[in-house]
């Protein structure tokens, strides 16, 4: 039997598509346009692409994190089935092309002098860590960074000894610059009595006065020179007066001020009745 076609467009999301309308020439049945329509939007499901190249690590050197990912190729129809699966993936990553470096403890320092010279006594000595850990190298071990052992464990056989001060350390600086002020020294315990013998007198610290310049240099009173007088206070028989400032105040020992600072003058004169 032989069929005709009769073409048209159907919109189905994004996607166009031209479908036929089957007719049979001789007798026969044809399917519909909407049967076709279904059948063709049927088959169009989603894709996605393959996945883009991993990106660069995250880390410049030791262990990290890269990055990559897909996109949809093509849409689903309207009754189509849609993408499934991630779109965005994370990895590890690791540039070995660093150089590691592992964490080292350094060398033990020298034993301390011993806390005493007899009877029993303690020394220490300590170390720290030498390298520190770098671009992912190991960390160091939990290890012991302190060591202490006895020492001088020798008894002590000689008698009583009596405690004993050592030397005056040098005057401090004076408290001030200038005026009074005070300056202080110390001294340590040299030696520790034993349990018999005596203890130390005397004091620890010493406290002295400092000579020192004044603060302010001694300056007299200074009064400047006299103002002109002024007008009389009237054609006879009345007053005219004249001042002065004080110039420069005393300071320190200085002298104070013992002068007038305002002067009167009394004036005479003729009047006449007429």
């Amino acid at each position: 039997m032989d069929y005709g076609c009769l073409q048209f467009s159907v919109e189905a999301g994004l996607e166009v598509y031209r479908l036929c309308e089957v007719k049979p020439i001789a007798n026969g049945s044809s399917m519909s346009p909407a049967a076709l329509t279904a059948s063709a939007l049927r088959e169009h499901d989603c894709i996605l692409e393959d996945w883009e190249a991993w990106g660069p690590c995250s880390a410049k050197c030791g262990k990290g994190q890269r990055h990559r990912v897909r996109r949809v190729q093509r849409p689903a129809s309207q009754i189509g089935r849609g993408c499934e699966g991630p779109m965005e993936e994370l990895g590890p990553c690791e540039d070995t092309q660093c150089n590691r470096q592992d964490c080292a403890w350094g060398d033990w320092d020298q034993w301390s002098d011993c806390s005493c010279s007899c009877g029993g006594g303690v020394k220490k000595r300590n170390r720290v860590i030498a390298v520190a850990p770098k671009h992912g190298g190991k960390l160091c071990p939990p290890e012991v960074k302190s060591e202490v052992a006895a020492c001088s464990v020798q008894p002590c056989d000689r008698g009583c000894v009596d405690a004993k001060w050592g030397q005056w350390q040098e005057w401090s600086t004076c408290s001030a610059s200038c005026s009074s002020g005070y300056r202080s020294r110390t001294r340590l315990m040299e030696e520790e009595a034993n349990h018999c013998g005596n203890p130390v007198g005397g004091l620890r610290q010493q406290f002295e006065s400092c000579p020192l310049p004044p603060c302010v240099a001694d300056t007299d009173c200074e009064l400047s020179m006299w103002a002109s007088w002024s007008q009389c206070s009237c054609s006879c028989f009345g007053i005219r007066e004249r001042s002065r400032f004080i110039k420069t105040f005393a300071f320190g020992s200085g002298k104070p001020l013992g002068l007038e600072q305002r002067e009167v003058s009394l004036q005479s004169g003729s009047f006449g009745i007429v």
